[in-house]
């Protein structure tokens, strides 16, 4: 009774600031069946308090909620054959008294046949969580070409499937329980709509208990896809995502997030996926490689970093030509990988295997640098700024006697 008449209260209070939202309701093959709708107006204002206000569209489909208040946010909906179809959603600013928004949008018939209904994507954003666990965000996106509502009822097949990882908790939209049409069967998902013409999509999370263990799952894919993409928080493991190709990794606010992707999955696909907790090293552990990465780089710096100070024709400095470049370059990519290695971002297989390739880049700059370094000579630069060979007579670049 409480809440009761608070609503009451609240709906029947005359709003500081008024504004009207109207609309038009739309059937693509069937214009007069959209007379008589119950078309109902939902609101959250700036505080929190909600208005829910109802009305019936008129024989041609119109429809319009007057005096509505300013500074709030507003859904429209309308009920047809049993299946309530989202309109626009219209925002109000606060002072925009005697506002004026219209609202357009359609409602179609219905259909219970899945058969033309795909995957367009599906999507993990996967976090460490609390202690033990993992959060995932799942996204799944439906793509309806026809132009029916597909809701299949209960007790048939389910139109479309999602694989959740083993071990879940509750599964939830950002709004509270699944929504209309979707339920939850062992580690499946199952959707039966509607499905709404174009893309629909549905978005859901829930926490994964791993306890002390690691992340090992196997993904089905029961309904295929177009595109699939994890997305996991760089935070100290190591990711195998089965036959998904690594994509450039992402920068969010929260962090550093290594990317996978899948093309055209068909029906049925199963794919792998683990994350494994890297070892943190302890300073022992650390120091043979620290100490390595030292010896390294001075010793490069030695090799390569001597010729710097003797400066060639026009002011140009051999750190200035192309060799010169390459060796800053390497120098970047040692201290990159060190400090990869350093902060939990590769695994001990990865360094090793980037550190030797570096070695052998180095070795092979030093290699081109040889001649120069043993007969003191300076480099060639032209006027174009060209760095011409040794034996080379006219710029290569420009075509001028040297």
């Amino acid at each position: 009774m409480r809440l009761t008449a608070a609503l009451a209260v609240l709906l029947l209070a005359p709003p500081v600031e008024a504004a009207r939202i109207g609309g038009h309701i739309v059937h693509p093959t069937k214009p007069g069946a959209t007379a008589g709708l119950p078309v109902r107006l939902l609101g959250v204002d700036r505080e929190g308090k909600t208005v829910a206000r109802e009305t019936t569209s008129d024989a041609e489909g119109r429809f319009a909620f007057e005096d509505v208040g300013a500074g709030a946010v507003y859904l429209v909906m309308a009920d047809y054959d049993g299946i309530r179809f989202p309109g626009g959603r219209e925002v109000i600013q606060p002072g925009e008294a005697n506002a004026s928004r219209e609202v357009v949008f359609h409602v179609y018939e219905r259909t219970a046949d899945p058969s033309a209904l795909t995957v367009r994507s599906q999507r993990f954003f996967v976090e460490r969580g609390d202690a033990g666990t993992y959060r995932v965000t799942q996204t799944l996106t439906a793509h309806n070409p026809s132009n029916e509502v597909v809701r299949v009822p209960e007790g048939a097949a389910a139109a479309l499937h999602a694989s959740l990882f083993a071990r879940h908790g509750p599964v939830e939209t950002r709004f509270g329980g699944l929504p209309e049409g979707a339920r939850v069967k062992g580690d499946d998902l199952e959707l039966r709509g509607p499905f709404f013409p174009g893309d629909d999509e549905l978005i859901v999370a829930y926490e994964v208990d791993v306890g002390d263990r690691d992340l090992h799952e196997t993904l089905r894919f029961p309904s295929g896809a177009e595109e699939i993409e994890f997305w996991v928080h760089d935070q100290g493991v190591d990711i195998d995502a089965g036959p998904l190709h690594p994509a450039r990794a992402s920068r969010t606010e929260d962090g550093f997030y290594q990317r996978f992707l899948g093309f055209d999955l068909a029906p049925g696909t199963e794919i792998p996926f683990s994350l494994v907790a890297r070892p943190h090293p302890g300073p022992g552990a650390l120091w043979p490689q620290v100490a390595l990465a030292v010896v390294l780089s001075l010793a490069l710096a030695y090799a390569v970093g001597a010729p710097i100070t003797r400066a060639g024709p026009a002011g140009e400095t051999l750190e200035e030509s192309t060799a010169g470049g390459e060796k800053r370059a390497l120098f970047g990519a040692l201290h990159d990988l060190e400090h990869d290695f350093e902060t939990g971002k590769l695994s001990q297989t990865d360094h090793d295997r980037l550190r030797e390739e570096l070695r052998s880049d180095a070795l092979r700059s030093l290699a081109r640098l040889e001649p120069e370094l043993e007969s003191g000579a300076k480099p060639l630069v032209c006027g174009c700024g060209h760095v011409a060979q040794l034996d080379d007579r006219f710029c290569a670049a420009c075509g001028t006697a040297l």
